[in-house]
């Protein structure tokens, strides 16, 4: 394998169903991966199976299962230790690549040395004709550090090509934020390198199922987003007058947006819910 080889990662839990299609736009690539690396999280629903089928049927795909359930922090930290390329892309299963994403990713990283990941337009979740953002094709890490540290959202999903060697001078995924790994780890790795865009719709995110738990009011998830956006407004915004900016938006911001997710959970008759939103509003309020 060269030494820019690009690996693609597909994460994977408990969705067989989902899987294989997956699978299959990966190797639909124009540009063939040079390995296709299956990282199943210790799944019990015949992801294992279809795993095998893969990798006894394509060189380039291999099968790796985790001895036990580590979550999504840590699978991806498996997933970019397994990855033998230089550029690792990050998939999810049930996401449908189009059949150009992996050339570009190798592109854009191959044309800017300064950038560490490179995210996409996407179609679904709320945007079934596309969305853009209309970064430039490179963007400043600093930029995009202070707009995620902004806002609740995230503009990069999970689904991103990454150069592994940036991540590895960065460090981990961090486990203790559970739902939220991906985000914090963005921030940090654009504290120090940039990014690189692609201003089209690239792939077709999989809806959220019924029961997935971030799909409604999560307050472990609320909780791991205030935690970490203030973590990251305290560690990585140097200039003093930006931070204190920063933190005076985010303090407010964080009970307003406490107090509409439990307005919601009243208006879905979710009372329990509300009332362990209740409980978070106070606890914050006593910072």
């Amino acid at each position: 394998m060269s030494s820019k080889a690009i690996s693609i990662c597909i994460l994977t839990y408990n969705r067989k169903n989902k899987l294989e299609k997956t699978i299959e736009s990966v190797l639909r690539q124009k540009y063939t991966p040079d390995e296709i690396v299956i990282n199943d999280d210790y799944s019990k629903d015949g992801t294992r199976k279809i795993g095998k089928k893969y990798e006894r049927e394509y060189d380039i795909i291999r099968y790796e299962r985790n001895s036990t359930n580590v979550g999504y922090a840590e699978n991806n930290n498996k997933a970019i230790k397994r990855a033998r390329g230089q550029y690792v892309g990050i998939v999810h299963d049930g996401d449908i690549l189009k059949n150009n994403l992996v050339g570009e990713w190798v592109s854009k990283l191959e044309r800017y040395d300064s950038v560490a990941l490179v995210f996409q337009g996407y179609y679904g979740r709320g945007c079934p004709e596309g969305c853009t953002h209309g970064y430039p094709s490179r963007v400043d890490g600093e930029r995009l550090v202070s707009e995620i540290l902004s806002r609740w959202d995230c503009p990069i999903f999970g689904v991103v090509a990454l150069r592994k060697k940036f991540v590895s001078n960065t460090g981990r995924f961090d486990s203790s934020y559970p739902w939220r790994a991906d985000v914090d780890m963005w921030a940090r790795l654009l504290n120090k390198y940039d990014a690189a865009y692609i201003d089209k719709p690239m792939i077709k995110y999989d809806e959220r199922e019924e029961d997935h738990d971030l799909r409604g009011i999560n307050w472990e998830a609320e909780t791991n987003l205030i935690e970490m956006r203030k973590k990251n407004i305290l560690e990585l915004i140097g200039d003093k007058q930006t931070r204190q900016k920063l933190l005076k938006e985010f303090k407010k911001e964080k009970f307003v947006r406490i107090a509409k997710n439990i307005a919601i959970c009243i208006k879905n008759g979710e009372l329990e819910k509300a009332l362990e939103g209740t409980k978070k509003l106070y606890y914050f309020l006593g910072e």
